[in-house]
């Protein structure tokens, strides 16, 4: 799709109609083709293309993010949030990591990083690598930074030794967000943000699930993201129960999520059973908008592969994941088992 402007054009060097418009382009990037949505600017007088610096930034920023897509490279953000959970400063990072100084600034500033020192900032998601690390390194820094790390790190592993659940607590505790570890993706949980997930999953779905339905396709879409991007798509903890995966606390949880007006649920014609629907007054356009495109590209991807499966298809396929298999009952489920998920 394309519009018609008047701008300046540089070749006539005059104002003329010029065609705006994108259009599907295979660019390389470190010797890998990517596949990318190219922005052009055409003049309808003498017919040549250009562009300016800023449709060419976007490119290359599309380049980049097919590339690392492809690749399973680190985006700048999931870089900063490793980092952040160590409390460290990009010049620690860094030096603690064995990378120049200003590496890790580039890397957050959008630049590529290699695929060894990818495959190294990954690696560092563990405590137990980065504490390693850290001991080898923390007399090139200052301190006051080893002082902070220090206390990052005892936070860090506290959370990923805690593999609870209380997947069925009674209602009326309330369902606090847990601390970031394993079991949430290494980031901190966002309940309101599965929330919004729910509302996609049943707006994209275009039906009323059952609960069982639900928690199967929320579980493909936050390992499946975690999987392809690294980071899961709200953080949530996942526990394994005979029906399968489910949201750690997910009674208290959808009972609250429709108190706060996401959705509503309702017997089916049996009265045996429970389906959940998009509230009134929910505008599910702006739900789904508040994903990134990665995020939502995940989720539609679900959607379209499971969304049509009955609750016992979804129980039977979630069966055969080994992150259900080798997780006890009533046991989170650790995100590191997201490279084996097979349904999706």
């Amino acid at each position: 799709m394309s519009e018609m402007r008047e701008c300046f054009c540089p070749v006539c060097e005059a104002i003329r109609t010029v065609e705006f418009g994108s259009r599907a382009e295979t660019l390389p990037v470190r010797g890998v083709d990517v596949e990318i949505e190219a922005e052009f600017s055409r003049c309808t007088v003498c017919g040549e293309e250009f562009a300016d610096a800023e449709s060419m930034d976007r490119t290359l920023q599309a380049a980049y993010a097919g590339y690392r897509h492809k690749l399973g490279i680190l985006s700048p953000d999931e870089i900063r949030a490793i980092r952040a959970r160590y409390g460290v400063s990009q010049k620690a990072f860094g030096l603690i990591l064995g990378f120049g100084e200003l590496t890790i600034n580039s890397y957050e500033s959008g630049s590529l990083p290699t695929e060894a020192n990818n495959n190294l900032i990954k690696l560092v998601r563990h405590p137990e690598t980065f504490k390693e690390l850290f001991g080898s390194n923390k007399d090139k820094i200052g301190p006051t930074q080893r002082k902070r790390i220090e206390t990052a790190l005892t936070c860090a592993e506290a959370s990923a030794k805690k593999p609870e659940c209380v997947a069925e607590r009674a209602p009326g505790y309330g369902c606090e967000e847990p601390r970031a570890s394993e079991f949430t993706g290494f980031m901190q949980p966002d309940k309101k943000k599965l929330f919004r997930l729910i509302v996609a999953v049943l707006f994209l779905s275009g039906a009323k699930l059952y609960k069982t339905q639900i928690n199967k396709l929320l579980f493909y879409s936050e390992f499946a993201h975690f999987r392809d991007r690294t980071v899961p798509i709200s953080g949530w903890p996942f526990a394994a129960i005979d029906y399968g995966p489910v949201p750690d606390d997910f009674q208290i949880l959808l009972g609250e999520g429709e108190k706060e007006g996401f959705f509503r649920s309702e017997p089916d014609s049996t009265q045996l059973g429970e389906l959940f629907s998009i509230a009134e007054g929910v505008n599910p356009g702006t739900i789904t908008d508040s994903f990134s495109d990665a995020e939502l590209a995940t989720i539609k991807t679900v959607v379209a592969k499971l969304g049509r499966k009955s609750a016992s298809e979804l129980t039977r396929l979630s069966h055969a994941e080994r992150a259900w298999k080798e997780t006890p009952r009533a046991k989170r489920i650790s995100y590191e088992f997201a490279k084996d998920i097979v349904a999706v």
